[in-house]
């Protein structure tokens, strides 16, 4: 894929610098990508959203995109990492 970079995706620090691209995500792809870390599939997230599952096809690619990872497992981690870490008040992935 063009845009995706290469090479292994996480280490602590990329982790982070991830979570801070969060801010980058429109709202719907937000509400997309925290439905990711449950394993939904495409069809299931529309269902839940009210939208195509086309257009949760376009959100993922966007949200891949938008968050430099090499994939939807990838993207899905750092969901996993941003709702447990904002449950528990942790700053450092509070996105503004």
């Amino acid at each position: 894929m063009s845009g995706i970079p290469d090479g292994p995706c996480f280490t602590g620090p990329q982790l982070l610098s991830q979570l801070q691209r969060l801010d980058r995500l429109t709202g719907r792809e937000r509400e997309v990508l925290v439905l990711l870390p449950s394993g939904a599939a495409n069809r299931e997230i529309a269902g839940r959203l009210g939208i195509t599952e086309r257009t949760v096809k376009a959100h993922v690619t966007s949200i891949i995109a938008k968050l430099e990872v090499c994939s939807r497992v990838r993207a899905a981690v750092i969901a996993f990492a941003f709702i447990h870490d904002s449950a528990a008040g942790c700053a450092c992935t509070k996105v503004q």
